[in-house]
């Protein structure tokens, strides 16, 4: 689990993207799109491109932006790869959920 703090921004969530046999998924020609959201819910609580870092290697990060961690709570996320024939889901890995914390009091 991705444990960040409500109301930061401006650092990026590294991502491997990986198919059921743990191999790199190609991202060469594709778009990534990461999608977050409460489980259970269809509501999309972020939904934003990624950067590819390595085509091959299937890395790509988000950069989370002003508003986007505005609300605690614990949040399943995927990124969904667009190609120009076809569209895949991936879960990045296993724990595919992100938790938003409370800042300490004084955190400041």
């Amino acid at each position: 689990m991705v444990t960040v703090v409500k109301g930061d921004y401006g650092y990026d969530i590294e991502l491997t993207l990986t198919d059921a046999n743990s191999a790199a998924i190609d991202l060469t020609s594709g778009t990534a799109l990461f999608k977050m959201a409460l489980p259970g819910s269809d509501n999309i609580f972020i939904s934003g491109t990624c950067v590819v870092n390595n085509p091959t290697g299937g890395t790509c990060h988000y950069n989370v932006k002003n508003g986007d961690m505005h609300t605690t709570g614990t949040f399943k996320y995927e990124v969904q790869i667009e190609y120009p024939t076809k569209l895949i889901t991936a879960t990045p890995s296993s724990d595919d959920r992100i938790e938003i914390v409370e800042e300490m009091p004084g955190g400041d």
